[in-house]
């Protein structure tokens, strides 16, 4: 504990006298033992008497007290007191500024106002006691430092290159949907977020969204040069971190879950990609063996809306501490039976991709990997290789009938929609594309079970196989999205987006209206992947105030995709919408408002954004037992 600085110290910005201070003891805290008012006989500032207490440096520090009237601090061992005099704060200050703990090692920051008359006596024994039983409920909960932030986490971060994945293994996420990896952060680390995790699971309850704002310190694996190397091989350079993240439990005991893949937040209603627009990463912060209950993935089965047992292997992600894995989005996963008696955590976060890969000059062929998964679905791959390598469509090398979109082998529809596609089997593709006349549900649904799979599936194959057609199907999909079936107008949106059709942003535009919510999704989401213009812009910022969340959350993302791949002068006349948009009743929508200002980054931007985060942010520090 350093000494109190002389020739004099400071409390409240009030001078303490030098007599006082002259002792070389070390000083350990303050206490106020006598009464707070006016002085004798005089009508100028409240005082305040004393007893500055000191301390052996080997006994333990002094118990915190708090209160509106001070009480002595007690102390465990020996010690010795004096007493001073100190003028305190003017009246004028407002009671809610009132001190509510004064540090053990240093001076207090914040002044109390002792607001009233208080009796020009000492406290009674009995206003002592009193005081003392206030101080040991405060004590309760409140006896713990503040936790130090993991330093050398964020050296060992600090100016290392990203560690890019491999050709090989992301032609192994590719085929299998997933990529093990290990973080380059010292096992520490690690052990400092399971004990910490593990110390408020059971008094916060369901942490939600709000992980990283509580437990700041979780943001250094994410700043992990192969954590970042790695997201951005599969998502690209400016990749954002989705809104959405949640910690998974998985206590002694517990009961294995079903197959499933994730929802869209309480939805399916979206087309799922093959290409990867989005990712997950789940991180393990402790050894993780098989018995301790892992998250399972299906090999392969990213592509599959069919329930994959009968198709796909199950690998369980088992590992050291720090282990993640890197998983295409709509992989089929689920929590193993945990078969230990100690506590299993995962973290899982999503990532979206902001903009398309940019064409490359240099062509890497695809080949399939030495670690494939069962199920073949080759043109799947290589056209998605192709795509993330920056190289155009791949030759045909398959053949394939119309009759095959719907097999009841689902993979055997999905290799027949790229196959025709691939052979420029574009009026057949087309009008398998509006085939079913059936309308949409509007079911909210937290994860896909497989049941609904066959609804859409000649549908959805034979849009996928447009998508490789390429520029020569746009004509037909804007017909089909102008005058098509619901189910055909939502995936003929999706396609035209996939193609980065930028002369269909007049129909996508238009599709906003639609009258079915599907629809509506569809077109939000694609105009963020086509060319940003004025036209689209202006279309998105209505969509803003669309009756269906669902719909407001794609069209502020996609002025995030916006506010990347267009200039700052198209988005300037974002700012004010985006700016009510941040109060939005769906919590995404006021988080990609938020991403979408950062990203603009003017000062008119920060100037609207800044407030906001002011408001919104929460202190890692808070928590059930240590309230303020």
């Amino acid at each position: 504990m350093p000494p109190l600085p002389r020739p004099c110290g400071r409390w409240w910005g009030h001078s303490i006298p030098a007599s006082l201070t002259a002792s070389g003891t070390p000083w350990t805290g303050w206490s106020i033992a006598g009464r707070t008012g006016r002085r004798p006989g005089t009508s100028g500032p409240r005082c305040a008497s004393l007893r500055i207490a000191t301390r052996r440096a080997s006994m333990t520090s002094p118990e915190p007290w708090s209160g509106n009237h001070a009480t002595s601090a007690r102390f465990r061992g020996w010690a010795r007191s004096a007493s001073a005099t100190v003028t305190s704060p003017p009246r004028s200050w407002p009671s809610s500024a009132c001190c509510a703990s004064i540090p053990a090692s240093g001076m207090c920051a914040r002044p109390s106002p002792c607001s009233g008359s208080v009796p020009n006596r000492r406290f009674t024994e009995n206003s002592r006691n009193s005081l003392r039983r206030r101080d040991d409920r405060h004590r309760l909960t409140d006896n713990r430092p503040m936790r130090a932030y993991p330093l050398e986490a964020r050296r060992h971060n600090a100016g290392r290159p990203n560690v890019p994945l491999t050709a090989e293994q992301l032609r192994e996420f590719v085929a299998r949907g997933f990529l093990t990896l290990k973080s380059s952060l010292p096992e520490s680390y690690h052990r400092v977020i399971f004990e910490r995790f593990d110390e408020l699971s059971e008094g916060i309850g369901h942490f939600g969204n709000n992980l990283l704002p509580l437990i700041p310190e979780l943001n250094e694996f994410f700043e992990d040069p192969v954590v970042k190397g790695a997201l951005t091989s599969v998502v690209g350079e400016g990749y954002a971190m989705h809104p959405h993240r949640a910690l998974h439990k998985n206590p002694p005991g517990s009961d294995e879950q079903g197959f499933h893949k994730d929802s869209y937040w309480g939805y399916v209603r979206r087309v799922r990609n093959h290409r990867p627009w989005w990712v997950m990463i789940m991180y393990f912060p402790q050894d993780t063996e098989l018995a301790k209950g892992p998250t399972a993935v299906m090999d392969g089965s990213q592509h599959l809306n069919q329930r994959p047992e009968d198709f796909c292997q199950e690998v369980p992600i088992a590992g050291p501490a720090g282990s993640f894995v890197l998983i295409h989005y709509d992989i089929w996963h689920r929590k193993m039976r945990n078969h230990t008696d100690a506590r299993r955590y995962m973290f899982k976060f999503e990532f979206v991709r902001l903009q398309p890969p940019a064409r490359a000059d240099i062509a890497i062929r695809w080949r399939k990997p030495r670690r494939a998964p069962a199920l073949d679905l080759s043109p799947v791959w290589r056209s998605t290789w192709n795509w993330l390598t920056g190289q155009g469509t791949p030759a045909a090398n398959a053949k394939a009938g119309v009759d095959d979109l719907g097999a009841d082998d689902e993979a055997i529809g999905i290799n027949a929609g790229y196959a025709l596609g691939l052979h420029n089997q574009t009026r057949v593709l087309l009008d398998a594309l509006d085939s079913n006349p059936a309308t949409h549900e509007n079911k909210r649904r937290y994860s896909d079970n497989g049941q609904i799979w066959r609804e859409d599936a000649v549908v959805r194959n034979a849009a996928h196989g447009l998508v490789q057609v390429g520029d020569a199907a746009v004509p037909g999909l804007v017909d089909v999205l102008r005058d098509g079936t619901p189910r055909g107008r939502k995936h003929a949106a999706f396609a035209l987006g996939e193609i980065g059709a930028a002369e269909a942003g007049d129909v996508l535009i238009d599709a906003l209206e639609d009258e079915d919510v599907h629809v509506r999704i569809a077109a939000a989401e694609e105009l963020g992947i086509i060319e940003p213009t004025p036209a689209t812009r202006d279309g998105l910022l209505a969509a803003l105030g669309d009756p269906a969340s669902e719909v407001r959350f794609d069209a502020a993302l996609s002025l995030t995709r916006a506010a990347v791949c267009g200039s700052t002068e198209l988005m300037v006349e974002t700012v004010a919408p985006l700016e009510s948009a941040l109060f939005d009743t769906n919590r995404y929508v006021s988080a990609y408002a938020a991403e979408t200002l950062e990203r603009i980054g003017t000062r008119e931007a920060f100037d609207a954004l800044v407030p906001f985060l002011r408001t919104a942010r929460w202190c890692p520090h808070t928590d059930n037992r240590r309230p303020f």
